[in-house]
């Protein structure tokens, strides 16, 4: 094993310690002798043999090496400058100056796969907007793209058993045609493609179906299938079938099975007839049926891919608790690798060491998995909430960061670990309301991957993104949901601008009108209802909410006219999409503003008020 000198650091003018790297193929370890405060690189022509640690360095030439340890130091210090490209004087000076001089250490662990996650359910671009996408992907630094098509893809029926898989798809699903030329372009930018297909939960596209009803788990929910039921896995395999036959002339290194929030095993015994018999007769568990289906959804793919060695991916959550030696006995240590998902942005909360140990005992190898939009829920696994619809890069950020330190600390303990999703959902699940669309959040992926790429965070990665994107000023973010975010360029702006803008516009008109002290003491819905209340704070807070009530007018408008942003919008989503956004996000707050103005309006008539007490019934 060859240990390579990367670099020394310094604090002062004093040298207080020497730090190294091992490398080999799949490992790449830094040791440190003492933990280093201010990093420097000392480049070398060649690799050199370390004899022994070096306890420190000496900094004054005028007191000869007495010691062993000394004197290793010494021609150890003497190594550096004989290797150095460019002449020397040979004096500690110089010595300290070559250090300053120096670039920042890279003693860190880069994800070597960065995968930008591509999720179609619901709010599905069009396909001009995607084509447009990949070169965005490829330029912010993923190594390969994750597409969850869901209903999006174009289903046949095929299968005698099943029926018509084509019932699923959505009625703007793409087409064949377009999905090759998508998949063509990302094979041109050298992206890795990697598909996921849920095989056992989050299921609903399907199982919402009166025809497909029967195959479920329990009855009231449309989320997984029936293990046992043949026919139901039958229904998985063909779609499986259906995807992977059109990603058979694109060369797959990796296949996604999902296999994530699988609630019916997690909280409760199997449900379906079918389920409750097969662990009667054969004296299993529910463990033994997730374990039993994982392996074949597994085994199926692989045999499906002309491809031999494709990896098979699978979220984490639903096998890290289960037992090794169920993990082993079904093989599923050599059949897939988890993608460990984590949304937070402090991890250590979550990702204990000891969870690492049990993974990594487990599986040799795994994934990361990491949010650039919708997931942020501060309290528990994800990300800003199912009705997040702006931006908050500054969360994701944090995210990653500490995904760094979880990839830092821990990927030594696997054989490799192979990199980091990172994930962009539409929705939280199926039926979930619309999040944060793509659009919004390509800034927020262009930055964090540049913070995977680099292997850490600091001032040179926003300057860096805001160089690439063409950013009008250097990118800055914080907790302020408001802060100015300056203009940058990528497929999409003109919908990130507009949105920003409405945020920035719903929190001014929460904050300056809904909790205005005025409005909450004498323009409730109470003092509506009684007609009583102060005229004098009426006209103090008229000019504001007619004010804010055209300012949102606008933003509908914006949205739903041919304007500008009009435009973008169709040029990137279909009319239902649009709908839905102003329907969730616009006319809530518009539909409060109009009822407060009219409540206004109607108060400022009142010129007598009635005696108490108010009639009891009202209340």
């Amino acid at each position: 094993m060859v240990f390579i000198y990367e670099y020394v650091t310094e604090v002062g003018s004093t040298i207080r310690g020497v730090s190294f790297t091992i490398n080999d193929n799949l490992h790449h370890h830094t040791f440190t002798y003492q933990p280093p405060e201010i990093p420097c690189i000392i480049k070398f022509r060649k690799r050199q043999r370390i004899v022994s640690v070096l306890n420190k360095l000496p900094s004054q030439r005028s007191v000869p090496p007495k010691t062993q340890s000394e004197l290793e130091a010494h021609e150890f210090k003497k190594s550096i400058v004989k290797n150095l490209a460019e002449p020397y004087v040979d004096d500690d000076h110089n010595f300290q100056k070559i250090l300053h001089m120096s670039k920042p250490i890279r003693n860190y662990f880069i994800a070597p796969n960065r995968v930008f996650h591509l999720d179609l359910k619901g709010a599905a671009p069009k396909m001009d907007y995607l084509l447009k996408l990949v070169p965005f992907v490829k330029l912010i630094g993923a190594t390969g793209i994750m597409i969850e098509y869901e209903d999006m893809f174009p289903f046949t029926a095929q299968h005698v058993c099943t029926g018509k898989l084509s019932v699923v798809k959505a009625g703007n699903a793409y087409n064949l045609d377009e999905l090759r030329r998508f998949l063509h372009v990302i094979q041109t930018h050298n992206l890795d493609i990697i598909p996921l297909v849920q095989s056992v939960g989050h299921l609903e596209y399907i199982l919402k179906y009166p025809k497909f009803a029967k195959y479920r788990e329990e009855e009231r929910y449309p989320q997984v299938i029936c293990l046992t039921d043949e026919e139901a896995v039958d229904l998985v395999l063909e779609a499986l079938k259906q995807v992977l036959n059109l990603h058979k002339d694109f060369p797959l290194k990796y296949f996604h099975i999902g296999a994530d929030e699988v609630f019916q095993f997690q909280h409760q015994v199997g449900r379906c007839e079918n389920d409750k018999r097969f662990m009667i007769s054969h004296n299993v568990d529910t463990e033994f049926l997730f374990l039993k289906h994982i392996a074949r959804i597994s085994k199926f793919v692989k045999a499906q891919i002309a491809k031999k060695g494709v990896k098979i991916l699978i979220w984490h959550d639903m096998l890290v608790n289960l037992q090794p030696q169920s993990i082993l006995r079904h093989g599923l240590n050599k059949l897939v690798e988890p993608v460990v998902w984590n949304y937070m942005e402090n991890l250590d909360d979550q990702l204990f060491p000891d969870f690492w140990q049990r993974l990594s005992s487990m599986f040799p190898y795994a994934w990361g998995a990491s949010a650039y939009k919708v997931e942020l829920l501060t309290d528990i696994l994800s990300a800003d909430g199912p009705d997040q619809y702006a931006s908050n890069v500054q969360h994701y950020l944090n995210n990653h960061i500490s995904w760094l330190k979880q990839m830092n600390e821990h990927h030594s303990k696997f054989k490799q670990f192979r990199g980091i999703i990172v994930t962009g959902w539409q929705r939280f699940d199926h039926f979930a309301i619309i999040c944060e669309i793509i659009p919004v959040g390509l800034l927020s992926a262009a930055v964090n991957m540049a913070v995977l790429k680099n292997g850490q965070y600091d001032s040179g990665v926003l300057q860096s993104v805001s160089q690439l994107l063409k950013c009008s000023s250097i990118l800055y973010f914080d907790k302020n949901p408001s802060s100015f975010i300056p203009q940058c360029t990528f497929p999409g702006v003109h919908i990130f601008d507009a949105i920003q803008t409405l945020r920035s516009t719903i929190i001014s008109v929460e904050e300056q009108v809904f909790n205005d002290y005025q409005v909450r003491g004498w323009i409730a819905r109470f003092n509506e209802k009684h007609s009583y209340t102060q005229a004098w704070y009426l006209d103090q807070v008229l000019y504001k909410v007619k004010s804010f009530l055209r300012e949102m007018e606008l933003c509908e408008r914006n949205i739903n006219l041919n304007t500008c942003f009009r435009s973008q919008m169709r040029t990137v989503f279909h009319n239902d999409t649009i709908a839905e956004f102003v329907f969730i996000y616009v006319k809530p707050t518009l539909k409060r503003l109009e009822e407060l103005s009219e409540r206004i309006d109607k108060l400022s008539q009142l010129r007598v008020f009635p005696g108490r007490p108010f009639p009891v019934q009202d209340f």
